[in-house]
C-alpha cells in the first residue's frame, strides 16, 4: 500500500491528517477492505515507525512485524528542521540531499522527483509518540533491520533489546537509502524470519 502522502494515495497538506493513529488506522482499513483478519506487516522508514503503533494498538491484527530503517523513539528536531528546509526548496533539492548521503538508483530518483513536497512537510510537522517505554509490552515477534550507516542505527538496536521477542539484523556497509534498494540483501532475512514465525 502507498502510505498517505505518498504514491497514488491522497496527499493532504494538513499535519493533523498524518497522526500515527491515522497512519496505523490506514493499515487496518486496508486489511478490513481485503477481508484479512491478521497478517505479517513490513514497514520501512516512516512505514517502519507505523509497525510500533500497530503492535501497541492493534496487536490482534498482526502476526509479526518487520521494521527497517527506524526505531521507536520520537523525531529528532534538528533532523526535521533540516529536512523541512530541503523539502520547502522543492523535489530537486530533496534529490540533491539524498545524493549527498549515498547513491540513488534511477528509479529512486524518479520517485523522489514526483513527491508532493508540501504533503511531506506536513508529515514531518506531525508529532510521533515516544514508544520506547512501550516496547516491553509489544508481544508480537519483531524483525528489526538496520544499515550500518543509517542515522537511526542506535535507536533500532536499542529497540531490539527492549522488545520481548525480537530479531535484530545488522546490514554492514548500508545507509538508510541503500537498505531500501538492496532487496537481495534484505529479502533473505525477511524470508527466514517469516518462515520461523509462521
Amino acid at each position: 500500500m502507498d502510505a498517505r502522502g505518498h504514491g497514488k494515495s491522497d496527499k493532504p497538506h494538513d499535519p493533523e491528517a498524518y497522526t500515527m493513529k491515522n497512519r496505523a488506522g490506514d493499515v487496518i482499513a486496508v486489511l478490513n477492505e481485503l477481508g484479512i483478519d491478521s497478517t505479517h506487516f513490513f514497514g520501512y522508514s516512516y512505514g517502519g515507525r507505523v509497525t510500533f503503533e500497530l503492535a501497541i494498538h492493534f496487536p490482534e491484527r498482526v502476526k509479526s512485524l518487520i521494521a527497517a530503517g527506524i526505531g521507536a523513539r520520537g523525531q529528532n528536531p534538528d533532523f526535521l528542521g533540516d529536512r523541512i528546509r530541503i523539502l520547502e526548496a522543492g523535489p530537486e533539492a530533496l534529490v540533491a540531499a539524498f545524493e549527498q548521503t549515498g547513491s540513488l538508483t534511477p528509479d529512486m530518483k524518479t520517485r523522489l522527483l514526483v513527491n508532493d513536497c508540501e504533503a511531506l512537510v506536513s508529515i514531518l510537522r506531525t508529532p510521533w509518540p515516544y514508544r520506547e517505554n512501550d516496547l516491553p509490552v509489544m508481544n508480537r515477534p519483531f524483525l528489526l533491520l538496520a544499515g550500518e550507516f543509517d542515522p537511526g542505527f542506535s535507536a533500532i538496536e536499542k529497540a531490539s533489546k527492549r522488545l520481548p521477542d525480537s530479531t535484530f539484523i545488522f546490514l554492514p556497509g548500508l545507509d538508510h537509502m541503500q537498505t531500501a534498494s538492496r532487496i537481495n540483501v534484505v529479502l533473505p532475512h525477511v524470508k527466514e524470519f517469516l518462515a520461523r514465525v509462521s
